[in-house]
């Protein structure tokens, strides 16, 4: 797992980290400390595994 200088998981732009199937939101990956950002980091991560998933279980 990566993470950056401050201690926080690295994620790219649909919240995935370098692990499959593993995903940050929130105070895992910034220190903004709100809870409007950790939702609308987890509607981008659950937005990408469910499009993510094979057309017989989206």
């Amino acid at each position: 797992m990566s993470h950056t200088s401050d201690g926080f998981l690295k994620v790219d732009d649909k919240q995935r980290s370098n692990v499959d199937h593993l995903y940050g939101i929130g105070d895992v990956v910034t220190d903004l400390h709100q809870i409007s950002v950790a939702f609308g980091h987890a509607a981008v991560a659950a937005c990408h595994a469910h499009h993510s998933l094979p057309m017989r279980y989206a």
